[in-house]
């Protein structure tokens, strides 16, 4: 249709004359619709075809109204619309226009003269419509703007209609088998399709199907099988299949030759008894975390296949590689396992993600992959605790205790390649280096790199030997990369009784000018860390026992 989709100034003046300023309130009327409700059109562009738009016997005291039918301006043109014989044989202004950027048909009338008006049954306007292209099934929408004799605006009902050009039946899904479905079926039996039930849009029509299955996801022409049927099932002899993956999709057609493919399309695999029966892996799990000592062995189990022929074994290649896909240079395989379960040395792997698959043969030649095609697993292979080393006191130390501190001990982070784990050090004492061996005493912390230990934990004035060793939660160790040793002494206590009194002083003048034993050690007998033994450490030790001098240095 070619008419401008605007009114002109005349046509604008005429109807603000007849509507007038018009009220707010509505009336109630009947029901606008348009007929037939569904036209049907197979054989595509060019089918020219009638609609009318009419009213029931609801509709009273209809003074004008605009009814715009919306369609797919791509598919639908309008040819022609006359005035229907309910508004022609009266006194009526009748127009026709396309709006909306040509996607709604206009159609408007006004019954001239006051007060008169026009009352349903009856025909408002005739129709004519072309179709330009296959839309399938086309709605075309019907909204009304109607006012009675005094102006108001009347509340209606409406009814579109249905265009089904060249439609197809209607969508369908596939039912069985599902999609990856993995079956295990004899040769003498079928294997059944299933899917739902189509219609077609088209009264009285039959629909029919087509089945279409190959081993190739493209479905070459040369590797498809399409069977043709009027059910919604077909069934297929195994004996003609051969093992492996298939997929499979239906098309429904109507008679007219229009047609649609399944939603989907779904794939199975397809197991017989000529081949290897299906078995699945057992260990370690999807996903699985493990935790495998460097000395240990890991091992991979799966169930056993079997087979149906006379006199057949069944032999096992395993893959194991940390790629999914599997390729050559990067994956490991062993053949011929007659056993489900294999065993791998954990020195020969690495911490890392692993994918593993099996398959089983027999003596014909056929092959059966594991059913979950592949799985994975994160494996830990767990060592010894990294390197650490002694830190504080350094070696050979003489630690002064006047501090009441207690002796503090601190060494470097030993890193565990164990995700999560907890590391417990042993702190062993002797009196030489040949420790944990020779060990007098020990103690332990877990997850700390220092120890405070009491002022009576090590013997004074006497040589120890300390080492550390770290321990990870699965037993492995390692120890600390130095042993150091260090000696324990308060300062003033000259004699090494553990007290501090004038039997200090008594053995230092001793020392000093009586040729008596050394204070071990000498800081022991320097009080006021001068760093030398006199006369004034012994004032200083008096000063602090009788005349409330300062109490010996601690550095």
């Amino acid at each position: 249709m070619n008419r401008v989709s605007c009114r002109n100034m005349l046509t604008i003046f005429c109807l603000f004359l007849i509507w007038g300023v018009g009220g707010i309130c509505v009336s109630w009327g009947g029901t606008f619709y348009l007929e037939p409700d569904t036209i049907y059109i197979t054989t595509g562009a060019g089918v020219e075809f009638e609609l009318d738009l009419l009213v029931d016997s609801e509709i009273q005291n209809l003074k004008g109204y605009e009814a715009y039918i919306g369609y797919n301006k791509f598919v639908l043109d309008t040819i022609e619309v006359l005035e229907g014989p309910l508004t022609y044989y009266s006194n009526s202004y009748f127009d026709v226009f396309l709006v909306g950027e040509s996607t709604q048909l206009l159609v408007e009338s006004v019954i001239l003269g006051g007060g008169a008006s026009v009352d349903g049954p009856g025909k408002l306007a005739d129709i004519t419509l072309i179709s330009l292209d296959s839309g399938g099934v086309v709605d075309m929408n019907l909204e009304i703007i109607a006012r009675d004799s005094a102006n108001e605006l009347m509340t209606v009902n409406t009814a579109g209609a249905v265009a089904v050009i060249n439609a197809p039946p209607a969508h369908f899904d596939l039912v069985t088998p599902p999609h990856q479905e993995n079956l295990y079926l004899d040769y003498g039996e079928n294997m059944s399709f299933f899917w739902d039930m189509t219609y077609s849009f088209y009264p009285d029509d039959l629909v029919r199907y087509e089945l279409t299955y190959s081993a190739d996801p493209d479905f070459p022409p040369g590797n498809t099988t399409v069977e043709e049927t009027f059910n919604n099932y077909f069934s297929v002899p195994v004996s003609t299949l051969d093992t492996g993956r298939y997929y499979w999709k239906v098309k429904a057609i109507n008679t007219y030759g229009h047609s649609i493919w399944s939603d989907e399309t779904f794939h199975f695999q397809l197991n017989t008894y000529s081949y290897p029966d299906g078995f699945n892996l057992i260990y370690p799990a999807q996903d699985e975390d493990l935790l495998v000592p460097i000395t240990d062995d890991l091992e991979l189990i799966w169930s056993s296949s079997g087979t149906e022929v006379q006199g057949d074994y069944i032999r096992y290649n395993l893959y194991y590689s940390q790629s999914p896909d599997f390729p050559p240079e990067a994956t490991d395989t062993v053949r011929a396992l007659s056993d489900t379960v294999h065993t791998l040395t954990a020195a020969d792997l690495s911490t890392a993600y692993y994918y593993w698959k099996v398959e089983a043969y027999n003596t014909l030649g056929y092959h059966t992959w594991c059913s979950e095609l592949t799985r994975g697993f994160d494996l830990t292979i767990a060592a010894n605790p990294g390197i650490f080393s002694l830190l504080s006191p350094i070696d050979g130390v003489y630690y002064n205790m006047n501090s009441g501190e207690g002796v503090q001990l601190a060494w470097s982070q030993s890193v565990s390649v164990i995700p999560d784990d907890t590391l417990t050090f042993t702190i062993y004492f002797g009196t030489d280096d040949n420790l944990p061996a020779n060990s007098v005493k020990d103690t332990f912390v877990v997850d700390q790199l220092e120890i405070t230990l009491p002022d009576d934990f090590i013997p004074r004035r006497e040589i120890y030997y300390w080492a550390v060793k770290a321990t990870n939660r699965i037993g492995y160790d390692t120890m600390s990369a130095n042993v150091n040793s260090l000696m324990t002494y308060y300062r003033g206590d000259a004699d090494g009784s553990g007290a501090f009194n004038i039997l200090d002083v008594t053995h230092i003048i001793n020392y000093l000018y009586k040729g008596g034993p050394e204070p071990i050690p000498s800081l022991s007998a320097d009080p006021n860390c001068s760093e030398s033994i006199n006369i004034l450490d012994v004032t200083y030790i008096i000063n602090c026992l009788y005349k409330s001098g300062p109490a010996p240095c601690w550095d």
